[in-house]
């Protein structure tokens, strides 16, 4: 092939797959799923999440200044310099039985309690709040994003869930203490466009996907320590996957597109 020519489609294609990527958004996410109709990953422009074998495995931004893995338990985020904002710290949380700590290149810092957060936090630009007895609120701020990590130490073991804002935006990964820590839901909603994606976990185990549907949270509220899902109103009805025990799709019920693809 002629070297023009092969520019030629280089460039194409990556013209076409910005194109694609450009149009997604939260009205129109893409859902991939590989050859056994495991879900693969999911993207709606501004977030992407990861799956394996019915199990969530990581979220990311797609401007990839924060990284969350489920599996390690670890939040990764870049954050600038208030001194010299032409530096960025790459920073660290990683959720331990009973404690959290903090990475910041050599320096490291422990909270070991939810009584008595160390002041040091500032040091990792995350600020702290404990006017909720039960559970202190560790807050970070991401650009226009605020991300607020709600710890917790209930059946005597730490977890927490994960909380972005950003405007009218909200995502949220929402662990189930009772359920060995386990993902219980997600969400990615728009409250001034109402519309969103719902991601539900197996209601017994929660070690698997559930369903993925067309819905907004419009607000989560605190009861006794607990989370509280507010009401989920239906969008347009566009896309519902459902899934099985082991988490593979049910191609007969699904509301939507079956893509085998790749959301990068």
């Amino acid at each position: 092939m002629k070297p023009i020519l092969k520019l030629f489609l280089v460039l194409l294609l990556f013209n076409l797959t910005t194109q694609i990527h450009g149009q997604l958004s939260m009205k129109d996410p893409l859902f991939c799923h590989d050859k056994d109709n495991y879900l693969r990953c999911y993207n709606d422009g501004t977030y992407i999440l990861t799956f394996a074998k019915g199990k969530f495995n990581e979220f990311r931004t797609v401007n990839n200044q924060m990284r969350y893995s489920d599996i390690t338990r670890t939040i990764t985020f870049i954050q600038k310099r208030r001194d010299n904002s032409g530096v960025v710290d790459t920073i660290q949380m990683i959720q331990q039985p009973k404690s959290i700590i903090l990475k910041k290149g050599a320096s490291s810092l422990e909270i070991a309690s939810l009584k008595n957060v160390p002041e040091e936090t500032k040091n990792y630009g995350i600020s702290v709040d404990t006017t909720e007895n039960w559970n202190p609120k560790l807050t970070f701020l991401l650009d226009s994003n605020y991300v607020t990590v709600d710890v917790g130490d209930t059946w005597k073991k730490w977890r927490w869930d994960i909380v972005i804002r950003e405007n009218d935006r909200l995502f949220c990964i929402l662990y189930n203490s009772s359920r060995h820590n386990r993902v219980s839901f997600i969400f990615a909603t728009d409250n001034n466009l109402k519309c969103g994606t719902s991601f539900s976990s197996s209601f017994r185990t929660e070690k698997k996907i559930r369903w993925i549907n067309q819905s907004y949270v419009y607000r989560i509220d605190r009861e006794d320590g607990k989370i509280v899902i507010g009401d989920l109103y239906d969008g347009d009805k566009g896309y519902y996957y459902g899934y099985n025990k082991s988490g593979k799709l049910k191609t007969k019920k699904i509301v939507g597109e079956l893509k085998l693809c790749d959301c990068d």
